[in-house]
């Protein structure tokens, strides 16, 4: 039999709204948050194009201790309360309960670092390490490299919702938000945890962590005649609260959804992965592609050559993951959040997650820019839809399958 693991709770913050209702709500009516970074120095061909978030929300960021976990840590925090307590896992035990996240990079803003670089200088204004190590370094604040440590962030997020559980942060990039959502699902389903909390947080948009991207080919200038659909690096965070079924249905929680699989495939190929992944994941809850309503991509990311993940070459018509789930039989229709959220990294499959329970609610996905791939062949069904693949592709290659199911599924 099919193991799924309920959704109880699921929040997220971005540069589309604060909270998940105000989320979905621009992101139903075809909004993007998507804009050029503000400066175009050292940008060739103009300066890429991000969705950040502009105002601290619920003053997470006023924290003293989360604002030393950068903002990031700040979003997390703030998710991971909200899930939790949408779902009541305070009734539960509190080392029944796990916490298992993706966190980004962190970049020190420059007023940080700032104090310890001018203590370093030396007679001709160049920066000496040896003045550095020798005193220049106790200008920082002494609790500055804990900001580095994802480890610290989801620490304090555990201590702050008093969860003991497992307790498990992975790397920031977007498969890590698959296989943060993989280890709470095997958790559950092995009797590890009775609940987790899984989700992630993107990286706050830098100079920094531009120019990381850049340097790894994942950037790209506006489309021409499309420029609401590039889709950049975002800001944000996203959670779902989860819990084994028993548990769930023995203290009345009422379900929002169903997490059915979780896979993650590797290839030279990211197209191949990537269809795979989704096969497999389908599989995985005993469907027929056909039974597949919804394709929701976190971010159609450029590939060498010209490619994309979801159509593959520009020549190639229904190429790409598009191809492989049509040869397979699925006539999925197609939501991207890249345009108008940008690329959440560990964040992107949680929220994807997050708005397709809200496509199930709402009986349709968002008829307006967001979804903006034609499915070339049979027309899509238009029954409302109950069954969402999210899928999400890693800088290195890998690439997951999220497989989410509507509540009535189960039954």
């Amino acid at each position: 039999m099919t193991y799924r693991a309920a959704i109880v709770g699921r929040a997220a913050t971005t540069a589309l709204g604060a909270d998940l209702v105000s989320t979905w709500a621009e992101f139903a009516a075809g909004h993007s948050a998507m804009a050029p970074w503000p400066s175009s120095v050292g940008w060739e061909g103009g300066p890429p194009w991000c969705a950040r978030i502009v105002d601290p929300h619920d003053g997470p960021e006023e924290d003293p201790t989360l604002r030393m976990l950068g903002r990031h840590g700040a979003w997390l925090d703030l998710v991971a309360r909200r899930a939790h307590e949408e779902a009541g896992l305070r009734a539960l035990a509190r080392e029944d309960v796990g916490l298992y996240v993706a966190l980004g990079m962190v970049d020190s803003p420059p007023e940080e670092l700032a104090p310890a670089v001018l203590a370093s200088l030396d007679a001709n204004g160049a920066f000496d390490l040896e003045r550095f190590y020798a005193g220049g370094f106790r200008a920082m604040h002494p609790l500055w490299p804990l900001s580095m440590l994802g480890n610290v962030a989801a620490g304090q997020v555990a201590i702050g919702l008093d969860i003991r559980g497992d307790n498990i942060v992975l790397a920031s990039d977007a498969c890590a938000g698959t296989r943060a959502l993989a280890e709470a699902l095997r958790a559950l389903e092995t009797g590890v945890v009775r609940a987790a909390l899984a989700g992630g947080a993107a990286e706050p948009v830098s100079e920094a962590s531009l120019a990381r991207r850049r340097f790894g080919g994942r950037l790209r200038a506006p489309e021409r005649g499309f420029p609401d659909v590039v889709s950049g690096p975002g800001e944000g965070a996203a959670a779902l609260a989860l819990e084994a079924p028993g548990s769930a249905a023995a203290r009345g929680a009422p379900i929002l959804g169903w997490l059915t699989a979780v896979v993650t495939e590797l290839g030279s190929e990211p197209h191949d992965a990537a269809g795979r992944a989704c096969l497999a994941a389908l599989a995985a809850g005993g469907l027929a592609p056909a039974e597949l309503d919804l394709l929701v991509l976190c971010g159609d990311l450029p590939l060498p050559g010209g490619r994309s993940l979801l159509r593959g070459p520009p020549s190639s018509g229904a190429g790409g993951l598009l191809g492989v789930l049509l040869a397979a039989g699925a006539r999925p229709r197609f939501v991207s959040l890249g345009g108008a959220l940008g690329d959440l990294l560990g964040a992107g499959p949680a929220l994807g997650a997050a708005l397709a329970l809200e496509m199930f609610a709402a009986g349709r996905p968002p008829a307006a820019r967001t979804t903006r791939v034609e499915i070339v062949g049979a027309a899509a069904p238009e029954r409302a839809p109950t069954r969402a693949l999210v899928c999400n592709l890693g800088a290195d290659g890998h690439v997951g399958a999220l497989l989410v199911e509507a509540p009535a599924c189960a039954s």
